[in-house]
C-alpha cells in the first residue's frame, strides 16, 4: 500500500512540474519538442530587440512598484 501511495505522490509532483501531466509518453514528447525548439527559442530570446523590450518592461514594473510604495509610505503615518 505504501508503494502505491509513494507512486501516486510522485505522479502528482510530476504533473505539477510538467505541462505534459503524468503520462510517460506525453512527457517524452514534451521533452523532445523542448529540445528540438530550444535553439530557436534562445535565438529569439537573445535578439537585442527583445532584450530592449524586456528591459523597458522591467523598468516600467520597477517604476510602478516605486510609486506604489512611495504612496503607501506617505499614507501610512496618516493612518496611525
Amino acid at each position: 500500500m505504501q508503494h502505491k501511495t509513494e507512486s501516486k505522490s510522485r505522479s502528482l509532483h510530476l504533473a505539477a512540474a510538467s505541462l505534459a501531466g503524468t503520462s510517460l509518453e506525453a512527457n517524452l514528447k514534451h521533452i523532445n519538442i523542448t529540445l528540438a525548439t530550444s535553439d530557436a527559442v534562445w535565438e529569439v530570446y537573445l535578439d537585442p530587440k527583445w532584450a530592449r523590450q524586456r528591459l523597458r518592461l522591467y523598468g516600467a514594473q520597477d517604476r510602478a512598484l516605486e510609486q506604489f510604495f512611495k504612496k503607501l509610505s506617505s499614507e501610512w503615518p496618516a493612518a496611525m
